[in-house]
């Protein structure tokens, strides 16, 4: 399956190129305004152990298949790879992640595809052309970022759920801390877990906002 799933990425890599993304294995960046990157990697299907089981509809088998995950790394934002980055970024460092097959399945079963089959490069091909990269190209800069997330909502843009803090340290990053701090105030005014204030109110001072750290409180212990 490796070989058939590094082949599929090699066919598809000229049209990544031409877009303006380089290649390492199976991934591809591409830098765009305000030091973004865009990010569209290859991802095989987990091999089960034998014995394993799978019900129809909850735990599909996914051996032999392969999916496409997109992300963009916006800097200013918190730190999500938990390392120093480098001149590469991997996708499980991007802020706004989203999977091809999910913007393929148009509101079904999200979509993995099959490494055997004869036309999964040029299936796949498409999907990227017609679906991801314009996904991708929906995020050319910092502030596409903060307009899609407010008008759109985290999920829609691939978000955490706790993305105000994201959008709230790129603002200041930017140096626009006033709507920064109304971005987070009305974050740490709605409902938090106890375990997330406590988060929270380490995370604050950190962007230079130590001021909302008491807006944050304690939470409640019931």
């Amino acid at each position: 399956m490796a070989e058939r799933l590094a082949a599929i990425v090699s066919e598809t890599a000229p049209t990544l190129k031409a877009a303006g993304f380089r290649k390492r294995r199976h991934a591809f960046n591409r830098t765009v305004a305000d030091g973004m990157t865009h990010v569209l990697s290859f991802q095989a299907g987990a091999f089960d152990p034998p014995g394993a089981t799978h019900i129809a509809g909850l735990t599909p088998d996914l051996y032999g298949k392969f999916t496409v995950n997109l992300g963009v790394h916006v800097p200013g934002m918190r730190d999500l790879g938990g390392r120093p980055l480098g001149t590469w970024i991997n996708e499980y460092e991007c802020h706004l992640r989203k999977r091809l097959g999910a913007l393929a399945a148009n509101g079904e079963n999200e979509v993995w595809w099959d490494t055997l089959h004869p036309d999964a490069a040029v299936d796949v091909q498409a999907e990227i052309v017609e679906k991801g990269l314009p996904w991708l190209d929906r995020f050319p800069d910092a502030d596409a970022v903060i307009l899609a997330w407010r008008d759109h909502g985290f999920v829609d843009v691939g978000m955490h759920p706790a993305a105000p803090l994201d959008v709230a340290a790129l603002m200041v990053s930017r140096g626009d801390r006033e709507r920064a701090e109304a971005v987070a105030r009305a974050y740490v005014e709605s409902e938090l877990s106890d375990h997330h204030r406590e988060y929270v109110n380490t995370f604050l001072p950190t962007i230079g906002l130590d001021d909302l750290v008491a807006a944050v409180g304690d939470g409640d212990s019931d």
